[in-house]
């Protein structure tokens, strides 16, 4: 009977993260200079740059969603005028 130690590794191997972690590793290791923040360097290998993207992404919405609500208040306007000269 196998224990959950030994499933759990299973999983881990199975699923790809022990071959991620290990290329993470492998690269802070080769750097020819350590990185201060060695998490923040892993995080950032694993996947860094989409979150990096991800942000960048939202800001760009959140302007457009601003644009967006000021003409959608325009057009408001508009119709408001355009409904009382009828």
């Amino acid at each position: 009977m196998e224990t959950k130690k030994d499933e759990f590794k299973k999983y881990l191997d199975r699923t790809g993260v022990i071959d991620a972690l290990t290329k993470a590793l492998v690269s802070l290791y080769e750097q020819p200079e350590k990185p201060e923040e060695a998490i923040e360097y892993i995080q950032k290998y694993m996947g860094g740059s989409n979150i990096e993207n991800i942000q960048k992404e939202k800001t760009e919405l959140l302007k457009r969603n601003e644009a967006l609500e000021k003409e959608v208040k325009q057009l408001r306007e508009k119709l408001k005028k355009y409904e009382s000269k009828n």
